[in-house]
């Protein structure tokens, strides 16, 4: 029997309710939130369900599933008018410009984009050739969607007919493994398992700006970068730690943890003003929520409240 567990880490409580306490499934995947910290949408690979999470009233909402194939990262976007999102293929007649999540619909190795106003209407947005990931979008650039896959992260262009390539110098051999992406205006940052890879947009090259030593067993999961601190949040999921790291990967310092138990998998700001970070994962003994402040590099926090999920 395993568990599901859903940790936020917050400048202040909020309580959850509406999912199970215990299941029988592998966990969380993905989250992604609205900038107003109102809601998030969370990932979940074995049932292949979407969560629509209320932050302040407390409750979890089944949304969508059985579609997919073991479900994994989500990223909430606003598609301007001028670069909707649409269909793959030559034939396109399905476009968004409402609020959309995208989704890595990861064993059918697509990425699809679902209408937030419509809950009924998807689209496919690519098929890849490797299974997704994690995805990372910017107002910077509105026109080009980042999906990591374990092998290669692709660009797909949304105003070229969802055309895609790979970037360059991200083309990885086991034991590196690509998971989380993030961005900050110049840099794509690409968690990559034992090593953190930082491409650059302009000039299109890559360079990796931190590997693990022999005495080191990071193992990186995903980030945020926070444009106040110009500072990358990083997930380690062996040790469970939170951590800030420079842009050029000399500074890494550690400021929190999640229980190891939880086997954390994902982590997203919770709202716009970057106060309140969440992390999912992917199981646990118990279903609960740790809630820990940020206060960007150099602030060592604890976690000041743990909610135990009640089942609906």
């Amino acid at each position: 029997m395993r568990y599901i567990m859903i940790w936020a880490i917050a400048g202040s409580g909020c309580l959850f309710r509406g999912f199970n306490a215990i299941e029988d499934i592998d966990g969380h995947k993905g989250i992604s939130c609205l900038d107003s910290g109102k809601t998030c949408y969370i990932g979940e690979d074995v049932n292949d369900l979407i969560y629509e999470v209320d932050m302040k009233e407390g409750r979890g909402l089944t949304l969508e599933g059985s579609k997919y194939k073991d479900l994994h990262g989500v990223e909430l976007w606003q598609a301007p008018k001028d670069v909707p999102v649409c269909n793959e293929g030559p034939d396109v007649d399905r476009c968004f410009t409402d609020p959309i999540l995208f989704i890595a619909d990861t064993n059918n190795f697509r990425v699809v984009a679902w209408g937030l106003d419509n809950p009924s209407k998807s689209i496919t947005v690519a098929t890849l050739d490797g299974k997704p990931q994690h995805m990372a979008i910017s107002s910077n650039d509105p026109a080009t969607l980042y999906v990591s896959t374990y092998h290669n992260v692709y660009a797909i262009n949304l105003a070229d007919g969802n055309s895609f390539d790979t970037l360059n110098g991200l083309n990885a051999a086991n034991p590196v493994k690509h998971h989380g992406v993030c961005l900050s205006r110049d840099y794509l940052f690409v968690m990559s398992k034992t090593e953190i890879n930082r491409y650059n947009i302009k000039t299109r090259k890559t360079k990796t700006i931190r590997t693990n030593t022999a005495k080191q067993n990071y193992n990186w999961m995903d980030c945020e970068f926070d444009k106040d601190s110009e500072r990358l949040i990083l997930l380690d999921r062996n040790g469970a730690g939170l951590y800030t790291l420079t842009k050029n990967g000399r500074k890494l310092k550690k400021f929190s943890r999640v229980p190891k138990k939880c086997a954390p998998h994902a982590l997203t700001f919770l709202s716009g003003d970057h106060s309140k970070l969440g992390v999912v994962c992917e199981f646990s003994s118990k279903t609960s929520i740790n809630v820990i402040p940020y206060h960007g590099p150099g602030n060592i926090t604890k976690v000041e409240n743990k909610i135990q999920l009640s089942r609906p």
